[in-house]
């Protein structure tokens, strides 16, 4: 495969990816309607809580989902969310790891991103010195009993 056919092949999916999340903006609904799906596709709330949250009536709320083309769009939302979801969250830690006020924080964060390259964390330095002394004793040269000399 060439370059340009791999370029274009990202673009595309760099492209789907985006329509993913601005799928909501080509549906014709109020505006605190997209606020509640987009907090339902984004923090996981129940149709209920959604509606209460952005005060619309739940039957209401239910119907405006039950819409074909509402919920492609929601879907096509969550797909993205799905799609990304490893990254955003490497990307949170990479921001922790260098923005977080408590040390401890940052630490953690950054041992999370080292393992996640595959740089494993140090668990235990051990280092060892060995000297050896040998010691075979002094020399000496014996003197003889008798000399020439002394006699």
């Amino acid at each position: 495969m060439d370059d340009t056919n791999e370029h274009t092949q990202l673009v595309r999916a760099q492209n789907d990816a985006l329509a993913g999340y601005s799928a909501l903006d080509h549906v014709k609904i109020h505006s605190n309607t997209r606020k509640a799906i987009e907090a339902m596709a984004y923090q996981g709330l129940p149709v209920s809580v959604a509606a209460d949250r952005f005060g619309i009536r739940r039957d209401n709320f239910t119907r405006v989902l039950n819409r074909p083309e509402v919920r492609v769009a929601f879907n096509q939302l969550l797909a993205a969310i799905r799609d990304n979801a490893a990254q955003a969250a490497y990307m949170r830690m990479n921001d922790l790891a260098m923005n977080a006020k408590s040390e401890r924080v940052r630490l953690m964060a950054n041992e999370w991103i080292a393992g996640v390259d595959g740089i494993a964390k140090v668990q235990k330095v051990e280092g060892s010195i060995r000297h050896q002394v040998l010691f075979g004793g002094f020399e000496y040269v014996k003197p003889s009993a008798s000399t020439s000399d002394d006699q």
